[in-house]
């Protein structure tokens, strides 16, 4: 049916605010507010979140640890580059954390077991994304410098010492281990015997 001009007769119901009301009466108004509150608690779910993993992450950062964090990326296997005392660098893989010393596994020689002391500097790779300092944990093995050397004596094969105070690396076979002394065997032309203070020990170097 419709009105002299020309417009349905009756009129639909519409809200106050001029919206259509479904067939069922309900009005359009109120669905659409609730589509907008269920909007609206996923957004702020959303955003706590977000807060609670900064507030996280803040607290983890407060409470890094030097050893915690070179574990944390010894477990991530990382590439990196690690300044030593002396201005020696090692490049390699983080691979294990002990005591007293990091173990890298070197791309070409074999592998180095560096003095935690002796350590200046733990750089990532460019290519390698890394977050900021936040590990806590303790040491996982309580192995030593000391047991690295104690495994080589009588081994044939050259061993490489990085000695606090000396330019130039002492290569050589490991002969014996006293409480803390190390006896190699330099080979060569002109074949000696040297005796090394331990506790002088930054690096060893295995190929």
């Amino acid at each position: 049916m419709s009105a002299g001009d020309g417009r349905a007769w009756p009129p639909a119901a519409t809200s106050d605010s001029g919206r259509l009301r479904r067939p069922d009466g309900a009005d359009g108004v109120v669905a659409d507010a609730y589509v907008d509150l269920l909007d609206d608690a996923t957004h702020l779910a959303a955003v706590e979140q977000r807060v609670a993993r900064r507030e996280r992450a803040a607290r983890a950062a407060e409470a890094a640890t030097w050893v915690g964090t070179l574990r944390d990326l010894a477990e991530r296997r990382l590439s990196v580059v690690v300044g030593a005392r002396g201005e020696r660098t090692y490049a390699g893989t983080l691979h294990g954390l002990s005591i007293d010393h990091l173990h890298l596994e070197l791309p070409a020689t074999g592998r180095v077991h560096l003095r935690l002391t002796a350590v200046r500097t733990v750089r990532a790779e460019p290519t390698v994304a890394v977050p900021v300092a936040a590990g806590d944990r303790p040491v996982p093995a309580d192995a030593t410098l000391a047991d690295v050397v104690d495994v080589l004596v009588e081994e044939v094969t050259d061993v490489v010492f990085a000695v606090r105070d000396l330019r130039d690396p002492v290569r050589g076979r490991v002969l014996a281990l006293g409480e803390d002394v190390v006896t190699l065997r330099l080979e060569g032309p002109r074949p000696a015997t040297v005796y090394l203070p331990l506790a002088a020990v930054d690096a060893v170097v295995i190929a």
